[in-house]
């Protein structure tokens, strides 16, 4: 078995299952194709006899049935023909099917069943039509004659008949069993040798893989030995496989290694600390800033660090460097005899010193490199250019002396600094003396400008709103004075224009009033003209004319009571103009008491903010010392005409909301002169309506005088009309004259709450005329 290869072992071992698997399955095939083949001609042969069978019993049932009906319904000739036919056909169909199977019936119980069948069937037949003989119908008693002589002669055939359908399904069930024990027989044999494949093919595995297995083990311990260490382990192998050359490429490797350690045996552990520190060490060579050159004892170069490479390719120019490759070169690349020392006589080393490399300045270290037992194994030089480090150090002496000077320049700078400092104070303490001295002015002029603003806002809260206000500017308090002037004007104006509404309200109301009492006297002659014209309609034959004159006198009496009301009416529209008008004044003066209220609230914020001011000035003047004692009697000065302003400031709020007040009720008042207004208005329509009922009444009397005859009754009863209406005209001028004295009321409260006030700037009077 050794000799042949694993791979050529496994590969056989794969070939013969598969052909085995091949094997099985074609036998598995032949004997289902078998199988298959022996069901089709069971279901060809026996199925088809016994199906056909089944078909000769339900034949023969129905030709034993047809012979029923031919006996039942023979009576008739189209029903006796029929059924007689139908019966013939059925045994026909039964005799070719008995014929039928017992040509293709094998011998057996089967055949001998249809054979007997078929004869009683015959037997059975032939008595049939001998009782049909050759009628064309049947009679009740033919027929029951018939029926008593055939009785009980189909119970034999019927019975042959079910056996023989039984007994080809009891054939059909029987080759299905044997068709099923062939299946488990071939099933078992299938599976016995799918067994023997399997166990012979679990042989060659077996003995395949001992092939394998016991060698491995036999190598096992050698290779123990050398993991712990021994390197005198061999591992033995015999034949041609894979196995066997890797144990003989083992054994060759294993000697190498205790040849080249030159021991038997070896910890790994420590050789493989030694390969990370000797790792670790080349590491830090190969990347150490340092430049690292090691020769070997003939000064051959044996290596070059990164460093030193770069180190000499910039100083390739002024040394006697190799065009080549460094490693291998000579390693005298620095030597200069009367400077460095031989390089291969390690008594002269460790040595230091600096060459010239050209431009540059080199300073060199040369070291011998021994082994633990002193063997020389040659120079390692180490180099470093220095020519940058020597310059800095002579440019640090310089900067140092550099230094030295800045730090006495800085010093006579800092007493010249200081000289200036105590000038600056000095020239900064002038200052704020000269500032105090402007802050009192600005202070002493605000005092002036409040005081002006003060004195003109004293004024107005007594009522004079003629004044001005002398002070203006861009400042805030400028800004004030300009604010609290143009509202005084506004105001004075606003003043004005609701004397004017309440002078003409006054008119409108006087003139209302006379036109009431007008009004009244027109309608107490009307109704007295009424009333005699009433007296004189029971002389209506013998004064026609007298009415006549009278109904002329009632219309001009009437249309001079419509022009009154017309005039009345036209009186009340211009109230109730006047009225709107005074709304809107006292609408502005209500808007322009809260613009003081805002400008109020302006005065109150700069009164603090100047008390603040204040404040700010005395602290700083407690900060200056002497100095400042002026300036903080100019503070206290201001801090207290600050306070001076917030309390005129609170007593204009005070007088500002008194306005207010008194605005709102003039604004109630006034719309009580528009709801009076309005009730005059409607007393107006209401007189114009009975004037309108009246001039109709008068039309109507001037148009019946000529019937006066006829129409007695009708003039009392417009007589009596226009009498009511006569009354109604004295009610309205009654309320038209109520109203005005009501308006003429509310028109002098107003006159008296703007008399409060002095609006308009009177003339200067010539002192002649004041004599």
């Amino acid at each position: 078995m050794h000799r042949f290869r694993i791979t050529t072992r496994i590969s056989l071992l794969l070939v013969l299952a598969t052909l085995c698997c091949l094997a099985i399955l074609m036998m598995m095939e032949r004997d289902q194709g078998r199988t298959v083949r022996a069901y089709d001609a069971l279901l060809a042969q026996e199925v088809a006899a016994r199906d056909s069978a089944r078909q000769m019993q339900v034949t023969f049932k129905t030709q034993v049935q047809e012979w029923k009906n031919l006996l039942l319904r023979g009576g008739d000739a189209a029903q006796y023909a029929r059924y007689r036919g139908q019966f013939l056909a059925a045994e026909a169909r039964v005799r070719q099917l008995a014929d039928s199977l017992e040509a293709h019936l094998p011998a057996g119980a089967a055949r001998e069943l249809v054979t007997r069948f078929a004869s009683q069937h015959a037997t059975l037949s032939a008595r049939y039509r001998a009782e049909l003989g050759g009628r064309v119908t049947l009679s009740p008693s033919a027929a029951r004659a018939a029926d008593v002589a055939v009785h009980g002669v189909d119970r034999g055939p019927v019975a042959l008949v079910d056996s023989v359908a039984e007994q080809l399904g009891r054939n059909v069930a029987a080759s299905q069993a044997e068709l099923a024990r062939s299946l488990r027989r071939t099933s078992r044999v299938q599976w016995g040798i799918t067994l023997l494949v399997l166990v012979t093919l679990g042989g060659l595995g077996v003995g395949i893989a001992r092939s394998i297995t016991r060698p491995i083990g036999r190598m096992v311990p050698a290779l123990e030995g050398l993991a712990g260490g021994d390197l005198t382990a061999t591992l033995a192998a015999q034949g041609r496989d894979e196995l066997a050359a890797m144990s003989d490429a083992m054994n060759r490797t294993v000697s190498g290694i205790r040849t080249a350690l030159g021991q038997e045996r070896v910890d790994w552990a420590e050789v493989g600390r030694q390969r990370l520190e000797v790792e670790r060490i080349g590491q830090l060579v190969e990347n150490a800033p340092l430049n690292i050159l090691y020769a070997r004892p003939d000064l051959t170069i044996g290596y070059v660090n990164p460093a030193g490479r770069a180190s000499l390719a910039a100083l390739r120019d002024h040394l006697r460097l190799p065009a080549g490759e460094l490693v291998g070169a000579s390693a005298e690349l620095f030597h200069d005899a009367a400077t460095v020392p031989p390089l291969g006589d390690p008594a002269r080393l460790p040595w230091r010193g600096r060459i010239e490399a050209g431009p540059e300045v080199v300073e060199l270290a040369v070291s011998a490199i021994r082994t633990q037992a002193g063997e020389y194994l040659g120079p390692m030089v180490t180099w470093e250019v220095i020519t940058a480090r020597l310059a800095a150090e002579a440019a640090l002496e310089e900067a140092r002396a550099a230094q030295a000077r800045e730090q006495e320049a800085r010093r006579e700078q800092e007493r010249v600094e200081e000289e200036r400092a105590r000038e600056a104070a000095a020239a900064r303490e002038a200052e704020q003396r000269a500032k105090a001295r402007e802050e009192a002015a600005r202070a002493a002029e605000l005092e002036g400008k409040v005081d002006a603003i003060l004195e003109v806002v004293n004024a107005a809260a007594g009522g004079d709103l003629t004044r001005r206000v002398p002070v203006s500017g861009e400042d805030a308090i400028g800004r004030l004075g300009s604010g609290l002037d143009g509202f005084f004007r506004d105001l004075a104006g606003s003043v004005a224009e609701i004397a004017r509404a309440a002078e003409v309200v006054a008119a409108a109301s006087s003139q209302l009033s006379q036109l009431g009492q007008a009004l009244a006297g027109a309608a107490e002659e009307t109704s007295a003209q009424t009333g005699v014209v009433g007296s004189s309609a029971g002389e209506v034959s013998r004064g026609v004319q007298t009415v006549a004159a009278g109904t002329e006198e009632l219309s001009a009496s009437i249309r001079e009571i419509a022009r009154s009301a017309a005039e009345a009416a036209q009186v009340a529209q211009v109230a109730v103009g006047r009225a709107d008008e005074t709304r809107q004044a006292i609408g502005k003066l209500a808007a322009s008491s809260t613009e003081i209220g805002e400008v109020v609230k302006l005065i109150t914020a700069i009164a603090e903010q100047t008390n603040l001011l204040a404040l700010n000035a005395t602290i700083e003047a407690a900060r200056a010392g002497d100095a400042g004692k002026g300036f903080a009697v100019v503070a206290n000065e201001v801090k207290d005409l600050a306070k001076q302003t917030a309390t005129a400031t609170e007593s204009i709020g005070r007088t500002i909301a008194a306005i207010q007040g008194d605005t709102q009720v003039v604004l109630r008042s006034i719309g009580e002169i528009g709801t009076v207004i309005g009730q005059v208005n409607h007393s107006q329509t209401t007189i114009a309506g009975a004037v309108e009922e009246q001039s109709v009444t008068t039309a109507e009397m001037s148009r019946t005088v000529g019937e006066a005859a006829r129409g007695t009754d009708e003039i009392v009863r417009n007589l009596a009309g226009v009498a009511a209406a006569a009354g109604q005209t004295a009610d309205g001028a009654v309320q038209s004259q109520q109203a005005a004295g009501e308006l003429l009321k509310v028109s002098g409260e107003l006159q008296a709450l703007v008399q409060r006030f002095r609006y308009r700037v009177e003339p200067a009077v010539p002192a002649g005329r004041l004599a």
